[in-house]
């Protein structure tokens, strides 16, 4: 039996400063049906992330659609954010006073689910459609004057989907999961920009099946803002040869005794080989003997790549993936940024500023007892927020 769900929140009419109702985590679901579908907490964030990149690296492309209430009153937000091989980028918000998401299908975690964010009289539009089985997704853009076309998604079938909500958890009472991981991707998307005269200027992105780019859905939601979670936090999607790469690394607040947190996944040739909920010191790793998988994110500070422009100023990351066991197989990747991407701060200026950064990145690695060297490129982020 079918049957059709509808979360619709109005920026003015949906926030509350109460506890909202709550759905549950669904085991061997995308969970892409909102948790808060009723109303939304004042701390609360969801989002829908989806992105592309070319085989090559130099083109990219990813947006989130999110509910939270950094953009009230104006409305919920759609970060988008695209690069070219020329270096030029285009990262703007774009904010609608409405957000409707739909399932339809037997549940809210088995449905074929569509979004949309948009205008009262909705003549100005964004949203995502995704298939019931997880296989196609289909993000759209009908923003005149702003951005208009497509991005796709075509599964590639990598198995993602967690069983119980701790394998969805990335701390506590916050999860972060990918219901594809890995897909084939085009994009479409004509971008426009208005010069200091006045005058309108637009940009077209092609990535078509020529490019070979591969992409996925990130999906996260957190009951509270991540400044009460994590004073840094490092994100990474990932191909390098047969290896493809899922990461998300947090560090606590000095009150947890910055405590690490992270969900990561490590396939080589479609299959999952490494699927770390726990994180380590880089220098703990190689001498790690427990049962379960562990990942380990260390900054690099010399060496090629772009400083990082807000506290830290490294120059990319070295992950270090460890499998369980006495006998855990080890592999050993280092991303090092290629271009600085999208930046925007979250403290004051001034020697330690924090902020939001984001990079295209060179990969290079694989198995460390086989001194394997696969190269390839990848999307990062890395947050640091003020302690």
């Amino acid at each position: 039996m079918t049957a059709t769900l509808t979360s619709t929140l109005k920026v003015t009419e949906s926030i509350t400063s109460d506890p909202a109702p709550q759905l549950q985590f669904i085991p061997d679901s995308g969970n892409l049906y909102p948790k808060l579908p009723e109303k939304f907490s004042k701390t609360a964030v969801e989002v829908w992330l989806f992105d592309a990149m070319a085989a090559g690296g130099q083109t990219a492309f990813t947006v989130s659609f999110v509910r939270d209430v950094l953009t009230a009153p104006a409305g919920f937000r759609i970060q988008v954010n695209a690069t070219w091989p020329d270096g030029t980028k285009w990262s703007n918000p774009l904010i609608f006073p409405e957000s409707v998401i739909m399932s339809e299908g037997p549940d809210p975690g088995r449905g074929r689910v569509v979004g949309v964010w948009r205008t009262d009289k909705n003549n100005s539009k964004a949203g995502f459609d995704v298939a019931a089985d997880l296989s196609t997704s289909v993000v759209t853009f009908d923003v005149p004057g702003k951005i208009t076309g497509t991005l796709t998604h075509k599964s590639l079938g990598y198995p993602c989907l967690p069983k119980t909500a701790k394998e969805a958890q990335m701390a506590p009472d916050a999860y972060w999961m990918r219901p594809i991981a890995i897909a084939d991707a085009t994009v479409d998307i004509t971008f426009y920009s208005t010069t200091p005269d006045g005058e309108t200027t637009s940009r077209r992105m092609v990535i078509d099946k020529g490019h070979r780019a591969t992409g996925g859905i990130d999906r996260s939601w957190e009951p509270m803002p991540w400044t009460k979670v994590m004073t840094d936090s490092y994100f990474l999607r990932a191909k390098a040869g047969p290896y493809v790469m899922q990461v998300m690394r947090l560090i606590g607040r000095p009150e947890q005794n910055y405590e690490l947190y992270a969900t990561a996944r490590l396939y080589r040739e479609g299959k999952l080989v490494c699927a770390p909920l726990k994180a380590v010191q880089a220098d703990d790793i190689a001498t790690y003997k427990g049962d379960e998988d562990v990942l380990a994110v260390e900054k690099l500070y010399e060496g090629e790549g772009v400083p990082a422009v807000f506290r830290h100023k490294n120059v990319g990351c070295r992950i270090k993936f460890r499998s369980g066991g006495p006998n855990g197989q080890q592999w050993s990747f280092e991303a090092r940024h290629y271009r600085a991407w999208w930046s925007k701060p979250s403290s004051p200026p001034g020697p330690n500023a924090t902020g939001h950064a984001g990079f295209v990145v060179s990969v290079i690695g694989g198995q460390s007892d086989l001194a394997e060297s696969f190269r390839g490129w990848g999307i990062a982020g890395q947050v640091d927020m003020p302690e």
